[in-house]
């Protein structure tokens, strides 16, 4: 049986980080933040979340697999997530975990969330539908609308499935170019609220992403989140994502096109 712990931490990690945008840039001019997915595309992830709720700590390790499955002409992108479950660990002892159901997600051209959908429900599931919904929508960059320069920053309101009466606010920062793994990625930096409820209750999210510029891959993910609604109480979280060591990203390119 799965730990229900984990549903908390696999729903609101796997499942949410399968696109991220790719990066055209020239010299030192304006970098363009464009989405250059097909259909057929796939990601093979590793997760490590470090949780605590209530007091308990857990560690849990997981992978992922992500595939492309429509991109339409406006650029709107639909992804399937298949979780290959993993490893908890409690009190110092490891537990199988099996896989969850697959998800569908759809996004539009700059990334905002439309749609999340399991292929069934989950079992026993710590944290609502609306809380599994909303805190997906924070490990994902949204693309500005406009070029951008190293340090500059955009901010993106975001419908709240918590609470409507107040929006998730955005701001990301981009950081330029950083070596990882002697690979140059585009690094950006995202802070994040989500309002809960109106007595002031917010979920928060830290995070620092690494972006491959040959196809928009995420080939890094450091955050933490904090004050997470679960039946257990608040839950707080530190997240690394990064490639399943066998794979391999794709060769850079010097121009890559997003859909129209």
């Amino acid at each position: 049986m799965r730990n229900p712990l984990n549903a908390t931490i696999i729903v609101g990690v796997l499942a949410s980080v399968a696109l991220s945008p790719a990066l055209v840039r020239a010299d030192d001019s304006p970098v363009t933040l464009k989405y250059t997915t097909k259909v057929g595309d796939s990601q093979h992830q590793q997760v490590l979340v470090k949780a605590n709720v209530g007091g308990i700590d857990a560690v849990v390790k997981a992978t992922q697999k992500t595939l492309i499955k429509e991109v339409t002409d406006s650029g709107d992108v639909t992804y399937v997530v298949t979780d290959e479950g993993g490893t908890i660990t409690l009190a110092g002892s490891d537990q199988h975990q099996d896989p969850g159901p697959d998800i569908t997600v759809k996004r539009d051209k700059l990334g905002k969330l439309t749609d999340w959908k399991p292929s069934k429900d989950f079992d026993n599931p710590p944290m609502s539908p609306e809380v599994m919904r909303a805190t997906e929508q924070l490990y994902t960059v949204v693309l500005p609308t406009a070029p951008v320069k190293e340090k500059d920053t955009w901010k993106v309101e975001l419908d709240n499935p918590i609470y409507a009466k107040m929006k998730i606010k955005v701001e990301n920062t981009y950081l330029g170019i950083e070596k990882v793994d002697g690979v140059d990625l585009w690094k950006i930096k995202q802070s994040a609220t989500a309002p809960t409820d109106a007595d002031g209750g917010v979920v928060t999210f830290e995070g620092t992403f690494w972006l491959n510029p040959a196809s928009g891959q995420m080939m890094k993910l450091d955050g933490s989140v904090k004050d997470v609604p679960s039946q257990y109480g608040k839950l707080q979280l530190t997240i690394a994502v990064s490639p399943v060591k066998d794979d391999k990203p794709a060769a850079p390119q010097t121009e890559k096109k997003s859909p129209n």
